[in-house]
């Protein structure tokens, strides 16, 4: 079987800030990945079920609807969801309660960036059993 490429695994960008969800977006696509985004949750849900995504990054505190409402959502809509890895730029987040919930992390924005690029490698070194 042929090894996938990067650009075959498609990221979700969930982030409200139109400036920073670009420099994330760059970011990815200069890892080689592909990358869905929006700034708003009800539109994420519908990239999720009308595109085939492996890898969820979401800001926590958006407008309207949250990242947590947004995870609840994915949980319910979706029978097997891609990982999902957090963001925030608030310090006062209840950390010991999202442990509870089935996320990779939750990284703080913008000085945990840089780990971005290593949780998507790792997430499409696992995933790459699932390609056919």
């Amino acid at each position: 079987m042929k090894k996938p490429s990067p650009s075959q695994f498609n990221i979700l960008v969930i982030e409200d800030d139109d400036g920073l969800r670009d420099v994330i977006c760059d970011v990815i696509q200069q890892e080689g990945f592909c990358c869905f985004s929006t700034g708003c949750a009800d539109r994420a849900l519908q990239l999720l079920q009308k595109n085939n995504i492996h890898f969820i990054l979401s800001d926590i505190q958006m407008p309207k609807k949250s990242g947590l409402d947004l995870l609840q959502d994915i949980q319910e809509h979706l029978k097997d969801p891609p990982p999902i890895l957090l963001m925030t730029g608030h310090a006062n987040i209840d950390l010991e309660n999202l442990n509870r919930l089935e996320v990779l992390d939750v990284i703080f924005k913008p000085e945990d960036l840089p780990k971005l690029t290593q949780y998507i490698h790792q997430v499409f070194q696992q995933t790459e059993l699932w390609f056919h």
